[in-house]
C-alpha cells in the first residue's frame, strides 16, 4: 500500500486501485478480497472488458448514493443490472462530487503500434489495437484531499498524456502488447513527471512482475511496486 499526503492507494488485482482519503474511490473493482470491501463514494469504471467492468465487484461496494462513473457503453451495460445508476463521462469531461474533481482522459493504443512492438520491451502485436480510439476507453485524473492521481486505464503511449499536468501519482500500465510496455511507461513519466508511478496491469492477464520491476529499474522517477 502506498500512502502520500494522506490519501492511501491500493493496488487491485488486473488494473484496479483503491484510494482511500476523505472518501473511497475505486477505479476497475475487480477479484476483491473481503478486506478490500468498502462502501464506496465514488467508483470509476475505464472500459467495459472482463476485468476492468465487473458487475460482481460493483455490488459488493456500491450502496444507493455510490456514483459510478464510466463511458458510454458501459452506462448501457450497467443499465441492465440493479446497481445505482450510472453517469458517462467523455475524454476531457470533468466532474466535482463530494469533494473530489474528477477528469475524464482518453485512453487507446496507437494504430502504428499493432503489426510490430509496442515498445522495446513487448511481443509483437499480432492484430490492430485491441484499444482502438473509437472504443472510448478513458483513463482518469483524481483529484482528492489536495493528492492528483491520475489512472491512465488501458493505454499505450499517447500524446494526450502530455497535456495532463500536476501528477502526484501516476498509475500505468505496464505488461505490453494491448497496454504499454515497461519502456513506455517510462517515457509516459517522463512526460507526466509525477512524485511517484505505480505499475498496473501485469501478473493477472498476462504480463509479470518482472515487466514492473523493468520499469521501475528503468525510471528515474520514483516507482512502488504494490
Amino acid at each position: 500500500m502506498l500512502e502520500y499526503g494522506g490519501v492511501t492507494l491500493e493496488r487491485l488485482p488486473e488494473a484496479g486501485i483503491l484510494l482511500r482519503g476523505s472518501r473511497t474511490i475505486y477505479v476497475d473493482p475487480f477479484r476483491l478480497e473481503d478486506y478490500q470491501v468498502f462502501a464506496a463514494d465514488i467508483v470509476l469504471v475505464t472500459h467495459g472488458h472482463e476485468g476492468h467492468l465487473s458487475p460482481a465487484d460493483l455490488e459488493r461496494v456500491c450502496r444507493a448514493d455510490t456514483m459510478i462513473v464510466s463511458n458510454e457503453e458501459v452506462v448501457a451495460k450497467l443499465a441492465e443490472t440493479n446497481l445505482p445508476a450510472a453517469d458517462a463521462l467523455p475524454p476531457r469531461g470533468t466532474f466535482r462530487g463530494r469533494g473530489v474533481d474528477v477528469e475524464a482522459v482518453a485512453a487507446y493504443m496507437l494504430e502504428q503500434e499493432a503489426g510490430g512492438a509496442n515498445g522495446a520491451t513487448a511481443a509483437p502485436r499480432p492484430e490492430i489495437p485491441a484499444h482502438p480510439f473509437a472504443d472510448d476507453g478513458l483513463g482518469f485524473v483524481v483529484e482528492m484531499d489536495g493528492v492528483r492521481v491520475y489512472h491512465a486505464g488501458d493505454s499505450g503511449l499517447i500524446p494526450e498524456m502530455r497535456l495532463i499536468e500536476n501528477i502526484d501519482i501516476a498509475v500505468l500500465p505496464v505488461a505490453g502488447w494491448s497496454v504499454m510496455s515497461p519502456d513506455e511507461a517510462v517515457t509516459a513519466v517522463q512526460a507526466l513527471r509525477p512524485a511517484v508511478a505505480v505499475p498496473v496491469h501485469y501478473g493477472y492477464s498476462w504480463g509479470s512482475a518482472e515487466d514492473a520491476y523493468l520499469f521501475e529499474g528503468m525510471s528515474d522517477c520514483r516507482v512502488e511496486v504494490l
